[in-house]
Order: structure tokens, then C-alpha cells, then sequence
């Protein structure tokens, strides 16, 4: 769809050469939530990959942390992996990591300091940190407006489109 030679677009500006290509609207409201992430002092990114990867392989650990959502009372969710190319996996990664968050920091702190290794150590830290959670509720705040209003949006102006174009046309054949 975006080719430079073979595409709508280049189709569009052989007849109309005043056409402008701005891009996916939903594409680059994420590419700019990215950048933000990336510049905040959140390591959000690190936080969600370090979560997973715990979790991944060890199917003991995944008892054990069976035991801490039942006592939470927290959902049974799978905790699912973040992957930076994937952008529209970041509000359902941190939704899920905020829906168990009492029982993953009560997991983390449950680590003797013997046996703790740095990266728990580091998670454990940061979901006892009350900046880093409200630095994730307004994440998932923000991407979830970021999600549906450019498509509401986006819905909205097609719809007016067609109506206006419909609306030219006769209703009923003469």
C-alpha cells in the first residue's frame, strides 16, 4: 500500500500531485507513546521483559505464583510477553501485570535476600515503588485512548465522508 512506484498513493498523486501521505494516524500516536516510554525514567519495557522471562521456562515458578494470585484474589491471567515490534502488545501486557500486581510484588518480596538474584532483587524494587505503578496506571490510560479514539476518529470522518457523497446521489431512480 505504500510502495513509491505501485502503491494508492503513488496512483492517487499521478492524477491529484497536492496529495499528501501522513501515515497510519494509530501508527504514529504509537511511535510517539514509544519514544515517551523510552525517555521516561520508568524502565517499563525492562520491567514487563523481566516479569515475563521469570516466569517463562520455570513451570515451579508458575506454582508458586499460583499460590500468591489465589491469595491476592487476584485474576488467573497469563502473563504475556512484551515485544517492542509488536505495539499494540503494550496495553495488554501492562493491564495484565496491573490486574496481579499485589500478587507479583508479594511474589518478589517473598525471595530470601540469599537466594535473590539481581534482576528479582530489581523487580521487586520497582513493584514496591508507588511512582512505578502510577507510572503504569497512567500507561494504561493513555494507551487505551490512544487505541480507540484515533479509530473512533478515523470512523467518524468516513462515515461523514460517505454520507456527504451519498447524500448527492438521487434517492430514488427517476
Amino acid at each position: 500500500m505504500k510502495g513509491r512506484h505501485n502503491s494508492v498513493i503513488s496512483r492517487l498523486k499521478t492524477s491529484q500531485p497536492h496529495i499528501q501521505d501522513h501515515g497510519c494516524i494509530c501508527h504514529l500516536v504509537q511511535l510517539a507513546t514509544g519514544c515517551g516510554i523510552r525517555a521516561a525514567q520508568v524502565p517499563v519495557e525492562d520491567i514487563l521483559v523481566g516479569i515475563y522471562t521469570h516466569f517463562d521456562k520455570s513451570a515451579k515458578r508458575c506454582e508458586i505464583y499460583k499460590e500468591f494470585v489465589d491469595f491476592t484474589d487476584s485474576d488467573h491471567l497469563k502473563l504475556l510477553r512484551y515485544c517492542s515490534t509488536r505495539w499494540l502488545s503494550l496495553l495488554t501486557c501492562i493491564q495484565r501485570v496491573l490486574n496481579q500486581w499485589d500478587a507479583l510484588q508479594a511474589y518478589f518480596n517473598s525471595h530470601e535476600e540469599v537466594e535473590r538474584s539481581v534482576k528479582v532483587r530489581d523487580l521487586a524494587s520497582h513493584l514496591c515503588d508507588p511512582i512505578v505503578k502510577t507510572y503504569f496506571l497512567f500507561l494504561s490510560a493513555a494507551l487505551y485512548l490512544n487505541l480507540t479514539l484515533p479509530s473512533r476518529t478515523v470512523r467518524s470522518f468516513y462515515e461523514a465522508v460517505l454520507k456527504k457523497m451519498f447524500s448527492s446521489f438521487p434517492t430514488h431512480p427517476p
